[in-house]
């Protein structure tokens, strides 16, 4: 299940992708430079931040989980958002 689809600028404004997803019940982050799978994979070291794995307390919610990946971002990461994809897709 896809948790988070973030587009990233770097100091330079070259743009890059940050995919957060729940996997068999274990946090997985994807990295990439662009705005496809195509584009080339990042080390999430590159992002110069500690990004959360697990849930700060028992009942933490999904949007608050969200907000902990963007603040943590926002706050310690050389890249900024200027992008969040939706990932409501209604058929």
């Amino acid at each position: 299940m896809k948790i988070l689809h973030l587009h990233l600028l770097d100091g330079w404004k070259n743009k890059s992708t940050l995919i957060c997803r729940l996997e068999n019940g274990s946090i997985n982050y994807s990295f990439f430079q662009g705005h496809s799978s195509a584009g080339t994979r990042f080390s999430l070291s590159n992002l110069n931040c500690t990004l959360p794995i697990d849930k700060l307390y028992k009942n933490e919610s999904l949007n608050f989980f969200k907000r902990r990946i963007k603040e943590t971002i926002e706050k310690k990461s050389t890249y900024t958002i200027f992008n969040e994809v939706n990932n409501n897709i209604k058929f």
